[in-house]
């Protein structure tokens, strides 16, 4: 129910505030920390002995990215998420992710901005144990979501998002004594709601024209 109520929160603000005009980012460098909760969902999250068994958990990161134009940006982020098992809590997943993000601004007000948020990149994925840790194949992993910032000065703003990740893990192995493990046989998909802070550097005068 939370979930369903936040999504509603953010598409309400994005058409009610379509006609206003977004801040502009452009020629500016944007450095972000955030933090949150994160939902195992699908495989990740079922009790079945071969799947992933994993409760709700946490994540924190942050992000470096450039706003080559007005209202997108590309660059690079960290990620690490962990879940703890249902029935063992000394069993702990542990995801490392890394690789390319961006986001695209939705045309809204002009102290708050609302965005597309996506990512592409890698993930490292471990199940640590009382007495063993599994080790998994560096695999792809995918991230799209929604998000806004609300300008608390020239520089800096208050972020919010809500992500779905998925990493591509099902062919993924592990190594026990020198020697390949079966694979893990399925994807490791989360949902998170994070919050955090975005500090904006200016690296030159944005042009007067729209980009």
């Amino acid at each position: 129910m939370h979930k369903k109520t936040f999504f509603i929160f953010i598409f309400c603000f994005i058409f009610s505030g379509s006609i206003l005009q977004a801040q502009d980012h452009k020629s500016k460098v944007a450095i972000s920390g955030l933090a949150g909760v994160s939902f195992p969902v699908g495989n990740f999250a079922s009790p079945d002995p071969s799947k992933g068994n994993a409760k709700k958990g946490y994540t924190f990161g942050g992000s470096l990215e450039y706003f080559f134009k007005k209202k997108v940006s590309l660059g690079v982020n960290l990620m690490y998420s962990s879940f703890d098992d249902k029935d063992t809590s000394s069993m702990k997943n542990r995801i490392v992710s890394y690789g390319l993000v961006g986001r695209y601004i939705l045309n809204t007000h002009p102290e708050v901005d609302y965005y597309l948020r996506f990512g592409l990149g890698l993930a490292k994925f471990k199940i640590e144990g009382s007495s063993a840790t599994r080790s998994y194949d560096l695999k792809p992993t995918i991230a799209v979501g929604l998000g806004f910032s609300y300008k608390l000065s020239s520089s800096l703003s208050l972020l919010g998002e809500t992500v779905y990740n998925q990493v591509l893990e099902k062919n993924a192995k592990y190594s026990l004594g020198g020697e390949k493990q079966p694979a893990l046989g399925f994807n490791l998909q989360h949902f998170g709601i994070y919050t955090g802070l975005v500090f904006y550097i200016k690296t030159k005068q944005p042009d007067s024209s729209y980009q």
